[in-house]
């Protein structure tokens, strides 16, 4: 039997394809980035397999590099419409991914649109699934935002377990940003309350409080620079100092 390895695709719409040492499968693979791309009737048929594999001459086909996985990566995947199975993926062609903090849609294949969205922006997420798409296991999973736009993962596999796991990193996401919030405002409550003590007789309160605010100010200014607070949340922060 063929061993398992990457080869050159037969279906000629991307580099390289895994075959598993008995078929092709999805895993497909252009340049560094791995996707998959669902094999479509005639792209390579079971009976063909063996022959397709040796035709592009498997010892000439270089394994594919292993890209670097996004740690925050939750799921991707593709839409799975019978419009793009009838076209060859080149018709209703959409690639998807769940991060912890948002999430990405790109639309298209000849011309690509990529668009995402803050995962704290998340409001609502349903589930639609047609008996046709029911009979093919996938189902389009809608997420609403707060400030009222909305998108549609469409066609994609196990619809119900993405929308749960787009819940799960929205949930996820408001608890972290809650308890910063809270560690944040108690602090400052805390160096103000200090700053505010009984001062000495003759002694000018304001200079304390006031080198108690600047040096806040700059911690916020540091967590918002390293990636810690958005640049909304610290504009936030900043407002109640300076209150």
């Amino acid at each position: 039997m063929t061993e398992a390895r990457w080869v050159a695709d037969p279906t000629g719409r991307h580099e390289l394809r895994y075959w598993d040492g008995g078929q092709w499968t999805d895993h497909v693979s252009d340049g560094s980035h791995q996707s998959t791309d669902p094999l479509l009737s005639g792209d390579a048929a079971p009976g063909t397999a063996i022959e397709l594999v040796s035709a592009v001459e498997l010892t000439q086909a270089e394994p594919a590099p292993e890209p670097p996985r996004d740690p925050n990566l939750l799921w991707e995947g593709t839409s799975r419409s019978l419009k793009g199975a009838a076209t060859g993926g080149f018709a209703g062609a959409a690639a998807y991914r769940v991060t912890r903090d948002g999430i990405h849609w790109d639309v298209g294949r000849l011309t690509s649109r990529s668009q995402q969205a803050h995962i704290a922006y998340v409001s609502e997420v349903h589930v639609n699934q047609t008996m046709t798409q029911k009979s093919r296991g996938v189902g389009s999973v809608t997420v609403l935002f707060t400030n009222g736009g909305s998108t549609v993962l469409a066609d994609v596999a196990e619809p119900h377990r993405v929308r749960d796991i787009i819940n799960a990193a929205a949930a996820d996401y408001r608890s972290h940003a809650w308890e910063r919030d809270r560690q944040m405002n108690a602090a400052t409550a805390s160096n103000i309350s200090i700053s505010q003590g009984v001062p000495a007789a003759g002694a000018d309160p304001t200079p304390s409080v006031q080198v108690s605010i600047a040096q806040q100010l700059r911690e916020l200014a540091e967590l918002r620079d390293a990636g810690v607070l958005t640049e909304d949340e610290f504009t936030q922060q900043k407002s109640r100092l300076l209150q």
